[in-house]
């Protein structure tokens, strides 16, 4: 979209003559061409098939004169969720509203694919298309949230301190790190602000034809699998595993001979090279081999390079070479006076627990309550310092920006960081002292903010317990027996116990009225079944055995209720202290369209 910007720079070089002055004689003009006087358009195939040729896409010229003009726009391709459903939409962030051009059929998307920006010709009003639903209403009015608007919030935060108002602690929010911040890119002048804005009919879906592929930004690779039939042919198709990408054309000549003489039999990783007008399909080149296509590993293999995941768990030494062998703690006490030591038996000892999947090895979060008498509880929010590992520009920070994540699949799980760190170091597990972060506040059992602190910490979880564990504490028939607490002298498995089910008590009613108080301001929950698939061994490449439902109770969003009041007082903090450096991530408001 960056491209655009040629449309609204003065520079004249970039601009065609006709374009620089309108005080200069215009005798060299460009015809704002419509494609269809410019071209005449194949006859339309049949519903779902084909076309052989295509319009050919108006220059770079044309397209400037039409989009300056008013008679073209510009925006990027959305792809209905598969490509043969024939639909397809365009957005200009300032067109109308923010109203959806629909492009139907294969020939007026004229070789476009998703994410590509185009050029687009509106059709005239007699061949728009009736609309189905109701119209979208704006939804630029500010929410209410208990009597403040978050517009109001947002401009309290940008005060000075000493001249905020009094915002409850637990009840401020961040709203879109102070500013609206448009996600959509646009272009910096507006070419269609000057052009006339119809007064549209509610029943009416604007239709078009993209004459011009401006940028193409559609993902170039693609993990495929032969048609069936494709033995023996010059040309052999294949189907991606994105379903909004039609089939991709390879010559047979290009392929390997395995893949050429049995090509149902193979997963292959192809690049698309273009699209020309006179080819039914996007043409394609073989880049690799991924396997074979009735093994579970070499089609989960195929997923990951579909979306971008070329890498495994595996680190080079560069990036190992950063990773201690084991945690220095009383060495960066030492070196970290700040950092407070929450073992237990030092000043600040903290009980700290974890509630997590039974099967989960990398636990990144713990929690601690404890009564202080008066209904007051202190409640503490520990999440894994990972920070302390990972040098800033080092080897292994640059690879864990490029993976950005860890991606999990249904039987394993492709690390952002090495395992020593995932599984070991930045694992709360009970095996040992963790570093950490520490969000730590003294609440009245409503869950209002009465004091608060936050820094570094040294922490040891007293107990990994899984949800279902949590759940029988909060409904009232828990057997200590399902804990495993081998970590701790039998002497003080009592202790542990009760303290476990003080916290995980403490934890459910605080965390009960904190919700309460959400949803009585307008708050909505979507929650759905979670499908989970069971392995023999979950490090196995086999076929899973079967699968079961999981669906979230009281113990689920009790861990969520504090993880989210932590991140909001995170955030609100690092944009109070750190203004120029505070990332934010912040929720559009809901497609009205989609309430009934």
């Amino acid at each position: 979209m960056a491209g655009l910007k040629i449309m609204q720079q003065n520079n004249k070089k970039d601009l065609p003559d006709h374009l620089i002055s309108k005080k200069k004689k215009n005798t060299h003009t460009t015809k704002v061409t419509s494609m269809s006087n410019r071209v005449q358009k194949p006859s339309s195939p049949p519903s779902g098939a084909m076309p052989s040729n295509y319009p050919q896409h108006l220059s770079r010229d044309e397209v400037i004169a039409g989009v300056m003009s008013g008679k073209y726009i510009v925006g990027e391709m959305n792809m209905n969720k598969k490509f043969s459903s024939n639909i397809a939409f365009v957005r200009n962030p300032s067109l109308w509203n923010n109203i959806d051009v629909c492009i139907e059929g294969k020939l007026d998307r004229n070789r476009a694919l998703d994410k590509d920006v185009v050029i687009v010709e509106v059709h005239p009003r007699d061949k728009w298309k009736p609309k189905t639903g109701a119209a979208l209403k704006p939804t630029g009015e500010c929410p209410e949230v208990a009597g403040v608007t978050i517009a109001s919030r947002a401009d309290d935060l940008k005060k000075p301190l000493s001249e905020r108002s009094r915002l409850p602690d637990n009840e401020r929010v961040v709203c879109r790190a102070l500013q609206k911040i448009e996600r959509l890119k646009k272009v910096d002048v507006d070419p269609l602000a000057d052009a006339p804005k119809p007064n549209l009919p509610e029943d009416a879906m604007i239709t078009g034809t993209v004459v011009h592929i401006w940028e193409s930004k559609h993902q170039k690779h693609h993990s495929a699998k032969a048609m069936q039939g494709a033995k023996g042919k010059k040309y052999m198709r294949f189907v991606s595993y994105d379903e909004k990408v039609p089939h991709i054309e390879v010559p047979a000549n290009d392929l390997s001979s395995p893949v050429r003489d049995n090509p149902e039999e193979y997963l292959v990783y192809l690049k698309i090279k273009g699209w020309p007008s006179n080819k039914t399909f996007p043409q394609g080149e073989l880049i690799r081999v991924l396997g074979s296509a009735s093994q579970v590993k070499d089609q989960t293999n195929a997923i990951l390079y579909e979306h971008g995941v070329d890498y495994d768990d595996e680190f080079s030494d560069e990036c190992l070479a950063v990773v201690p062998d084991a945690i220095p703690i009383d060495e960066i006490l030492k070196q970290e006076p700040n950092r407070r030591d929450m073992r237990i038996g030092s000043k600040h000892e903290r009980f700290v627990i974890s509630i997590d999947p039974a099967t989960a090895r990398d636990l990144d979060d713990a929690l601690s309550c404890e009564p202080l008498g008066g209904g007051n509880y202190r409640v503490g929010v520990h999440i894994a310092d990972v920070s302390a590992f990972v040098p800033f520009g080092s080897a292994l920070d640059e690879e864990a920006r490029k993976r950005a994540t860890s991606v999990y699949l249904v039987q394993k799980v492709i690390p952002m960081l090495p395992r020593k760190l995932c599984e070991e170091h930045c694992s709360l597990n009970t095996l040992g002292d963790k570093l950490a972060f520490t969000v730590e506040w003294t609440m009245d059992s409503k869950g209002r903010i009465l004091k608060e602190w936050m820094g570094q910490t040294v922490i040891r979880n007293q107990c990994k317990m899984a949800y279902e564990n949590a759940q029988d504490i909060i409904d009232g028939k828990f057997d200590p027996k399902c804990l495993d607490l081998t970590h701790l002298p039998p002497s003080r498995h009592q202790w542990a116990i009760d303290n476990i089910k003080d916290a995980v008590n403490g934890l459910y009613s605080i965390s009960s009225n904190i919700r309460k108080a959400r949803f009585e301001r307008g708050a909505l929950t979507m929650s759905q079944a979670k499908m989970y698939f069971d392995f023999e061994d979950r490090d196995s490449n086999m076929a899973p055995k079967g699968w079961h439902l999981h669906e979230t109770a009281e113990a689920n969003w009790l861990v969520e209720e504090f993880m989210v009041m932590a991140n909001a007082r995170v955030t609100e903090k690092t944009i109070e202290f750190c203004p120029d450096n505070a990332l934010a991530r912040w929720h559009e408001s809901p497609d009205t369209s989609r309430f009934k």
